[in-house]
């Protein structure tokens, strides 16, 4: 999806309101291969985790390059209270998720 960013924007936006359900549980990953990651990307996912709405525990980014992963360190900065990793492996970051003693993962 590396030339449909704002297909990713779109999708992002659409599926935002199944995220914020109480229902839904607090770990979430964002799979982002392929992906440009743009400014407005950045404050879509942003946004999205910081909501007042919904509280995340742990968030997974999977497959982003250096300075994407600069860029959304900084954007997430002193923003929420939650776990985040940068992983590039779709199964090290679904046991990242689920275990409870992987928190030095940033």
């Amino acid at each position: 999806m590396y030339q449909y960013t704002e297909l990713v924007l779109e999708k992002l936006k659409n599926d935002s309101h199944t995220f914020i359900l109480p229902s839904k549980p607090s770990y979430i990953a964002f799979v982002l291969d392929e992906t440009m990651i743009t400014a407005d990307l950045i404050d879509e996912i942003v946004h999205l985790l910081c909501s007042e709405k919904k509280q995340f525990r742990r968030v997974c980014f999977i497959g982003i390059d250096r300075k994407s992963k600069r860029l959304l360190k900084y954007a997430l900065c002193n923003k929420g209270i939650f776990a985040v990793a940068f992983i590039n492996d779709t199964e090290k970051a679904k046991e990242w998720l689920i275990n409870s003693f992987g928190l030095e993962a940033i």
